[in-house]
């Protein structure tokens, strides 16, 4: 098992490092370079969602989904996370929250941070690096880019 988590980050790594290839000689980048990074990207996050607790345990009653509804309108996705270990001893990761809330939620909460953030003259591409690194699961790709973000805040 540790040589196999040793393979999968060298992968990781070796994916990333393709994906900056990619995006600095654009000229370079090839469907199959670019296809494939979009493919491990795919592969590692469904593989964290299958590792993950299943999600009934956790939403099992209703005011929890209320609660993190109610608590989405005011603070953003970690923040509700954090509030809801803190205050209600509800321990839930990003996907979790997301089935608890509900697809149509989570891009709601998407569209107002995105909107915030542009309004601090964050670009799309800013929003695209800072998403990914906060494994926000992505609406239609493997991961965020800057045309994911100008479609959701569109």
């Amino acid at each position: 098992m540790k040589q196999y988590m040793g393979l999968v980050h060298a992968v990781d790594a070796c994916a990333e490092r393709l994906h900056v290839l990619n995006e600095q000689y654009p000229d370079l980048a090839s469907s199959a370079s670019t296809d494939g990074v979009m493919h491990w990207r795919k592969r590692r996050i469904q593989h964290r969602l299958r590792q993950q607790e299943p999600a009934a345990e956790v939403t099992s009653g209703p005011d929890i989904k209320s609660v993190a509804l109610s608590l989405l309108k005011r603070n953003g996705l970690e923040d509700v996370l954090d509030i809801m270990l803190e205050k209600h001893s509800i321990d839930l990761s990003l996907p979790k929250l997301i089935h608890l809330i509900g697809k149509e939620a989570y891009i709601v909460a998407l569209k107002r941070e995105a909107g915030q953030l542009l309004q601090n003259a964050i670009s799309y591409e800013q929003i695209a690096n800072l998403w990914n690194d906060l494994d926000r699961p992505a609406l239609g790709s493997a991961s965020w880019n800057s045309r994911t973000i100008s479609v959701l805040a569109s």
